[in-house]
């Protein structure tokens, strides 16, 4: 019993440890993708003023 314990306190830190990872890799890619969007609205801003 006194090992279940331990055993399911290692798999709940594993859990967390994931459970973090994946909130990283989601706030990396949301940060990339909004500076590939600035990065765009800033090409797209200066191909304008590149018509005029």
């Amino acid at each position: 019993y006194f090992i279940f314990k331990i055993i399911l306190r290692i798999h709940d830190f594993h859990a967390c440890l994931y459970h973090l990872f994946c909130c990283m890799t989601l706030f990396a890619c949301g940060l990339n993708m909004h500076n590939i969007s600035s990065v765009g609205k800033q090409l797209f801003f200066l191909s304008l003023q590149v018509r005029k």
